[in-house]
Order: structure tokens, then C-alpha cells, then sequence
């Protein structure tokens, strides 16, 4: 498979990290869980994982279907970023083959319910979502005849609602690949990787987006992510540099480049992972199957520091998470149907990283995307 073509955008998709802490209590060796979409052109589902918080492994225990359809076409796997998000004990799935969105309840065991039948996604290919409060937006893919959308719904607990007025339409063949709120839910960036825009809207009162700026020329930014503890920082990958950017976004919604920083041994660069310091990011690239780590200054430049390679546990490296702790990273090998978990070291070479063990994703055809992990209110062993 060829990644690095605008056609397809190969794999990459930077897939900016989620933590998601699910306010549930448990004891004994379970850290937490960790959940990945499937997403066979068919029937798709979510495989579940257990963590064991001492050694970061995962132990797979349940498939469940999302009552709707995958799509494991190239454009679809190498464009969706959060394609699952959670908030409180709320799981949200895109179903870019049959054009909706699942909600499942998280249990204190892991285990997951279907709360709903899927709600339509208002546009076509559902790719990445974007969470806040009582707020959901969507990036929809689009196809050669439907321009690509962003898409605003309302949260409720029957499920979720469009929010009128609320779409913005795109241009075919643009491929938004990621939509990011910031903390506060004041700001939501979005990324097309064909275009090379980040899109960068002011929320309203009422929930809708209102343009404040838009950054072209971005050779296929797509995986964005906010500094943890400074929402005027973002990063994201540029696929086709290859490298990684930095960005300066005002709080009125203004954006600006900081640096960007070539990587060619990555050949593309798709997901970031950024700790909660804010001052370390790892950035995947599948067509390499590496991982990279970058520090970042407190002007929120990047710096390359070192790589590290996975292709010993499986071809590409795509989505990744990081655990309650940070202690582990775990990363998605979509052509070789497995999740890796690595460790941390705290040094600088090898990207800080060492192999843990790779476990296979039931159900999947060289198609799974989206990865998160859920805590159970008490962190792992450092």
C-alpha cells in the first residue's frame, strides 16, 4: 500500500490524544481500558480492552457492535482522528459506512451498552469527533458528489440532537480529518489534509461556529492537538512535509505559525500525542511504522529528539493514547490488526519509548481507527 498521496492520504491521520477519566472506582490489577473501532466495511464494533497497570499489557474480553457500518477504504483509515471519544462514562463512535454516530454507557467493569440506535451524522463518512459539555461537533468525510461538513449536535440523556443552522460546508476533496476543542470549549480547530487549511472557529452562545481564521498552505496537516496546559499552543502533523507544526492561536481565534520541523525519516507524519506537562509530543507515521518525540518550548516551538521504530510488533503506526498515568502509550498497527503498548523510559533516545507486547484487534480487516483509554479512578504503578 502507498501512503503518501494526496489521493489518499495514505494512513496519516495525526491522531491528537485523548484522556478520558470515567469517574469509576475498582480494585485490584485493572488500570483501566483501553477501546479501538473496528471498522470492516461491515457490520462495526468496538474491541475492548482490560490494562494491567503494573506491566501497561491488554487483554482483549468483548467485542460490541455499534449498530452500524464501517468503511475500510483507504480515505476513510487514513483521514478519521478521534473517530471515538469519551466523556464521563459516554463513549462516541463514528460509523463512516453507514453515516452515523453510536453512544454507548461505559460500565465500571468496561464493559459497554448501547444506549440508542445511531444517530444520523447529518453528512456523509463520518471521520473525527470533537466533545464538549452539552456539545458534539462532527467531521464529515463527504464523497465525489456531498462536500465534506463540520456538524453541530446537542448532548442530552436520550443521546444527541442536530443543532440547527449549524453546518459548514467544505469543498470536495478537501478531507477534514480532525476537529479539536479547546478547554474551555471557546475555540474548535479543525483540519483539512488535501486543502493543507487549519480551520480555526469562535463558538457562539448558541453552539454555533463563527470563522476566525483560516492557515492554508499546510502541505497535509491532519491530527491536531492543544498544548494541555496552554490553549494557545496547537501541533499537528504535516504528512506531506514530512514533519510536524506548531501553531499560535489567540484566544479571539487568530492563528499563526510558530515553527515547522522536518522529519523525513518518518516519510509521513500523521498522529500526535502530547503529555499533560505540555512539554513533550510523540508523532506517528505509518509508512515508517516509527514514532517520534518532539519537545516543545515555552513559546510552544517544537524540537526533533530522537525515533523510534515499531515495526518489529507490525506494519504502521497510526492512533495512539496515552494511560491515566502517562506511564504507557498504546498505538494502533491497523495493517497488521493489533494495538501495541509501549513504556516510557524518561530518556531522550529512542523517543523515550520501549516495546511492551502487540495484541491482536478481533473483527478488524486492516481497518481499525480511533483509540481511547478510560481510567477507573486510580492511576497505574509508576
Amino acid at each position: 500500500m502507498k501512503y503518501q498521496t494526496k489521493q489518499s492520504v495514505g494512513l496519516c491521520v495525526l491522531w491528537v490524544l485523548v484522556v478520558a477519566a470515567a469517574a469509576m472506582a475498582e480494585t485490584g490489577p485493572t488500570g483501566g481500558f483501553v477501546y479501538t473501532l473496528t471498522n470492516p466495511s461491515g457490520p462495526n464494533s468496538i474491541a475492548a480492552y482490560r490494562q494491567d497497570r503494573t506491566s501497561g499489557k491488554l487483554t482483549y474480553f468483548a467485542s460490541y457492535l455499534t449498530g452500524g457500518l464501517g468503511a475500510a477504504t483507504a480515505d476513510v483509515i487514513g483521514t478519521e482522528q478521534n473517530a471515538i471519544v469519551t466523556q464521563g462514562n459516554r463513549l462516541y463512535a463514528v460509523n463512516p459506512g453507514s453515516n452515523d454516530i453510536s453512544i454507548f454507557a461505559i460500565q465500571a467493569n468496561g464493559e459497554l451498552l448501547l444506549l440508542h440506535a445511531p444517530f444520523p451524522a447529518q453528512g456523509m463518512a463520518p471521520v473525527s469527533l470533537a466533545i464538549h459539555g452539552d456539545l458534539l461537533y462532527v467531521a464529515n468525510l463527504g464523497d465525489s458528489a456531498t462536500p465534506p461538513s463540520y456538524v453541530g449536535f446537542r448532548v442530552d440523556g436520550q443521546g444527541i440532537s442536530p443543532l440547527e443552522n449549524s453546518a459548514i460546508s467544505l469543498n470536495i476533496g478537501d478531507h477534514p480529518s480532525d476537529v479539536r476543542f479547546d478547554r474551555a470549549g471557546r475555540l474548535l480547530v479543525g483540519s483539512r489534509a488535501i486543502a493543507g487549511v487549519l480551520d480555526v472557529f469562535r463558538v457562539a452562545v448558541d453552539g454555533r461556529l463563527i470563522r476566525t481564521a483560516e492557515l492554508s498552505a499546510q502541505p497535509g496537516v491532519l491530527g491536531l492537538s492543544f498544548n494541555p496546559v496552554d490553549d494557545n499552543q496547537i501541533f499537528g502533523g504535516l504528512t506531506f512535509l514530512p514533519g510536524a507544526a506548531a501553531y499560535s492561536v489567540s484566544t479571539q481565534g487568530s492563528v499563526s505559525s510558530v515553527n515547522s520541523v522536518m522529519d523525513a525519516a518518518a516519510i509521513d507524519t500523521c498522529w500526535v500525542a502530547v503529555e499533560k506537562t505540555g512539554k513533550q509530543a510523540w508523532f506517528s507515521a505509518p509508512a515508517s511504522s516509527s514514532i517520534t518525540l518532539f519537545s516543545i518550548d515555552a513559546n510552544g516551538a517544537l524540537a526533533r529528539v530522537s525515533g523510534h521504530s515499531t515495526s518489529a510488533f507490525g506494519d504502521s503506526t497510526t492512533d495512539m493514547v496515552f494511560s491515566s498515568s502517562e506511564q504507557f502509550i498504546y498505538v494502533l498497527k491497523p495493517l497488521s490488526n493489533r494495538i501495541e503498548a509501549l513504556r516510557r523510559t524518561g530518556l531522550d533516545s529512542d523517543a523515550g519509548l520501549a516495546d511492551v507486547e502487540a495484541v491482536e484487534i478481533p473483527g478488524s480487516s486492516f481497518s481499525a481507527t480511533g483509540i481511547v483509554f478510560v481510567g477507573l479512578g486510580q492511576e497505574e504503578e509508576r
